[in-house]
């Protein structure tokens, strides 16, 4: 559960217990107000009765992040394939002809979600999430190499969000109901009187309990070879918490 809101005040952060100096709170992810995302496209619905609705999704998506934050998308094939990575402007005349990808129909969807994941966590914003672009329906090979409740628990780890946008209007099997339920996501129909912008808002909003602080380290660090040990307490209310890491 994130807890938010948090200031300077609220943390007591030593080395080897000794309070250390200059410490600055530099922010709380949960401020942010622009996300990095990945659009995963279901390779199973790249044909000509869901290109209307896919090239809808990618375009709506693309213009609701208003240039901001990276934007990538990647084709869900067999062997899924990062077919554009950059400003979120570049994808806002998006055309599912210009996809790369030629491989078989995603048999393992894992494969794919493990991309995006990996490919966020080295993105620059801290609101990461991704939008898979599905027909609803996966196949029994779907989570073969990773579990579903492995990939779950990957991206969960990682603060990493989960939405779909829906071509289909039948619901999701229950894999991918299993994902947005414990990930705290939701199904979007994608073309939903209402449009589309309300999947980056949900992706804005999301309660995030991260936060940066810096401060000057006065141990001996023997040219980068000394470990430092740092600790750090939390103070809410009547509650606390406390860590210690290097």
């Amino acid at each position: 559960t994130p807890v938010v809101g948090l200031k300077e005040n609220n943390f007591y952060i030593t080395e080897e217990k000794f309070p250390v100096t200059n410490l600055k709170f530099e922010g709380s992810g949960n401020n942010n107000t622009k996300a990095d995302i990945v659009l995963v496209i279901d390779q199973n619905a790249s044909n000509s009765q869901f290109a209307e609705g896919i090239n809808a999704a990618v375009q709506e998506i693309a213009k609701s992040m208003k240039g901001q934050g990276t934007l990538t998308l990647i084709s869900a094939g067999n062997l899924p394939v990062i077919e554009y990575q950059g400003n979120p402007i570049g994808c806002e005349k998006f055309s599912v002809t210009k996809l790369k990808n030629t491989s078989e129909k995603n048999k393992s969807l894992d494969i794919s979600l493990r991309l995006a994941g990996n490919t966020l966590l080295k993105g620059g914003e801290e609101k990461k999430a991704i939008v898979f672009i599905t027909t609803g329906i996966t196949n029994e090979t779907a989570f073969s190499r990773y579990s579903l409740q492995d990939v779950t628990s990957f991206l969960k780890y990682n603060r990493i969000g989960f939405q779909i946008i829906n071509l289909d209007k039948t619901s999701n099997d229950s894999s991918l109901s299993y994902l947005t339920t414990k990930l705290s996501g939701k199904s979007w129909y994608v073309f939903r009187p209402e449009g589309l912008k309300d999947v980056y808002k949900t992706i804005i909003e999301k309660k995030l309990g991260t936060y940066r602080l810096s401060f000057d380290s006065v141990l001996p660090t023997n040219f980068g070879r000394a470990y430092l040990p740092l600790e750090t307490e939390i103070y809410v209310l009547n509650r606390s918490g406390r860590e210690e890491t290097g």
